[in-house]
This record gives C-alpha cells, structure tokens and sequence, in this order.
C-alpha cells in the first residue's frame, strides 16, 4: 500500500532531511494530496501529545519517529542496501515532521476539521476497562479490587489428602 507521505515523495523528502532543510519538509508536506495530507496531520497531532508525556511513556520524538517511519516514508522499490542507507534519514524526516507539527498549518479548504480556524470538536470522554483501572490503580497491592491478585498460601510439604508421595 501506500506511504501517507507516498513514493513519490521519497527522495524529495530524503534529500530535504540530508541537507537538513525542516522548510523543505514542510512545504513537501504541503504538496500531499488533501486525504493524505489530513491522516498524517491527524497522525502527528497524535504523536505530538504522545512526545509531551514522554517523562511518563519514555516515548520522545526520536522514539516514535523509530517505530512510526517506517510506515510513513518508504521507497517503492525497497532493496536492503537503500533500507540501510536511508533508514537514519527517514526517521529523521519523521522526527522533524513531530517536531515541527505547528507549522503544518492547513491552507487547504477541504481539511476544515483541522483548520487551525476551526476549533477541532471536544474528544469523547476516555473510557478504561476494569483490567486497565485495576493496573493503573494508585493504591497498594492489598486492595479490595475485583480483580486483586488472591493471596496465596505456599504449599505444604505434606502430600493432599488420598495421594501418596512418589
């Protein structure tokens, strides 16, 4: 499938990141077409909030630009050896792209939901399962969840009731 920033990009945006060019980048962006050009933005307001806790994820810029690039930014034809002589650049490109998420202002009309003009609509409450409170709770291990952890009792040495010992 298609890259979000697509293959005909790549060179264009790998060359920009070589010659250290976060301008170039930008305006790169500004040339996707407008479906792409609204997912990645959606993506990377994602990954911006993601980077702002990254006291608490461990997740900085650099970090999600490793794990997100690759899908991102691709060569069509994908040979080891351009893999491994790209791979810095394109997380490069990504990390920039998180980085500089403000500047990617939306000029095209047909992207009004995230037009900075626009206030972007309230996002839904967040909801969390029993299971995730339960591993997110602040209190001690000893408290009265449902899904506490039983204390458990060490076995005796004695064989249960009815077997022998072997």
């Amino acid at each position: 499938p298609e890259p979000l920033l697509q293959f005909a990009n790549y060179a264009a945006f790998v060359d920009a990141c070589r010659h250290d060019n976060s301008d170039k980048i930008v305006q790169l962006m500004d040339s996707l077409p407008s479906s792409a050009k609204a997912t990645c933005l959606y993506l990377l307001d994602f990954l911006v909030l993601i980077a702002e806790n990254h006291s608490v994820n461990m997740m900085t810029e650099l970090n999600l630009a490793v794990v997100f690039a690759p899908n991102i930014l691709k060569a069509k034809e994908e040979t080891y050896e351009l893999v491994a002589r790209d791979s810095q650049t394109v997380i490069g490109v990504i990390k920039i792209l998180i980085l500089h998420r403000k500047k990617l202002l939306v000029a095209d009309p047909n992207i009004s939901a995230l037009n900075p003009s626009t206030p972007p609509p309230a996002p839904p409450a967040p909801v969390m399962s029993p299971v995730l409170l339960a591993c997110t709770s602040t209190h001690s291990s000893t408290a009265s969840t449902p899904y506490a952890s039983p204390s458990v009792t060490p076995p005796s040495s004695a064989p249960p009731s009815g077997r022998s010992s072997i």
